[in-house]
């Protein structure tokens, strides 16, 4: 351009060269768009397509399932009627048979003759010696379980209906670890015979849960025994004891961390399990109270909560509930419904009405009541 003019010839042909190859340039890029474009529809067009086949896929689908819903009822139906029409034609049979039975051809060969001597029942003397052989055998049997009843009655009498599964000396309080301190003892031997028969009695799949009530008021020893249970137990296996108590007396009386959060934190979301569990060092007791005293409840509390949180601790071998009259605290009722058993602690003085009173308050779970323990008034 600097040695020729705008106007040389050859300026003139590079120009119009640039000038084709823009416009090739363009048509080409044209015709990659218009192809894009064009693929672009089919593909937008197959979609739809294929949009509209999975809705009608799906509209036979249920269809296809009320179908078989009503394939299915009409064939309960048709089984039914069939037995139905089965059993009719068996009696259909039965009577078919019953009226081409011909009864005129009957007739008695010979007329039966009495028997000399009666073969059922014995005779009045053979009855005699067996009454007076059964009366002598049932006079010495019952003299004898007498005396022995007499040896092993236990210093109270059964409450009607509820069968005393041991009477334990009088505790102390707060109360104390005898079962640990005392293992010997016979307030050791017997809270070993409840635990036992608390085991025995599960025939359920999983881990036994326990509740244990007691009836009394402010001093009753219900904590005492729930804690020797729970000691006895966690000797051999986990052991979660639940402190449904207000109060507490179950947690105070052994030598742990306090928990700051109860199981009422696990309802509501704001622990896990493992963090409200504390261990005591010496027994080897997993404690958790059921409301601490740092509990707060952030939202509402529903029945399903508590379950839930009570259904995380199924993974411990055994689990104790110690709880006080629901009269007086109606957490006890409602771990009444969640537990596999329940046991009652009453003192020996407390009359039958006190401990019908508390077996009429669990309702249907009362079932779930496996005996009592008894206390005295003295300690041992």
């Amino acid at each position: 351009m600097t040695s020729l003019g705008a106007r040389h010839p050859a300026v003139i042909e590079v120009q119009a060269q640039a000038d084709r190859l823009r416009r090739m340039i363009d048509e080409e890029v044209n015709r990659t768009a218009q192809s894009a474009r064009s693929e672009y529809e089919s593909s937008r067009a197959n979609e739809d397509a294929l949009a509209r086949s999975l809705e009608a896929l799906k509209h036979n689908a249920l269809v296809t399932n009320e179908a078989m819903v009503t394939l299915r009822e009409l064939e309960r139906d048709v089984q039914a009627s069939r037995a139905v029409y089965e059993a009719f034609l068996v009696r259909a049979r039965e009577t078919g048979e019953q009226e081409r039975l011909d009864t005129k051809n009957i007739r008695v060969i010979s007329r039966a003759d009495p028997p000399l001597n009666r073969s059922f029942p014995p005779s009045n003397l053979m009855l005699a010696l067996a009454g007076l052989v059964l009366g002598v055998g049932a006079g010495v049997g019952i003299t004898l379980l007498r005396g022995l009843g007499d040896a092993v009655r236990p210093a109270a009498a059964p409450r009607p209906g509820v069968p005393v599964l041991a009477v334990l000396p009088g505790v102390e309080q707060p109360p104390d670890l005898r079962v640990v301190s005392a293992p010997k003892s016979r307030f050791a031997r017997d809270i070993r015979k409840v635990y036992e028969a608390v085991r025995a009695s599960h025939k359920e799949r999983g881990n036994p849960s326990l509740l244990v009530v007691a009836s009394g008021g402010e001093d009753d020893d219900g904590a005492a025994v729930a804690l020797n249970l729970a000691a006895v137990g966690a000797a051999t296996e986990r052991v979660l004891l639940i402190d449904a108590d207000l109060e507490q007396r179950a947690l105070i009386a052994v030598d742990a961390d306090q928990s700051e959060a109860g199981l009422v934190d696990v309802a509501v979301g704001r622990r896990v399990l493992s963090d409200v569990v504390v261990r005591d060092r010496e027994t080897n007791i997993n404690l958790v109270p059921f409301v601490a005293p740092n509990s707060r409840r952030d939202r509402e509390i529903k029945d399903q909560d508590i379950r839930s949180a009570f259904a995380q601790t199924k993974h411990f071998d055994m689990v104790i509930v110690a709880a006080v009259d629901s009269d007086r605290d109606p957490s006890g009722r409602f771990f009444a419904g969640l537990v596999d058993h329940i046991v009652l602690v009453a003192r020996t003085e407390d009359d039958a009405g006190a401990i019908e009173q508390l077996v009429s308050r669990f309702g249907l779970d009362a079932r779930k009541i496996r005996g009592a323990v008894l206390t005295s008034a003295e300690a041992a």
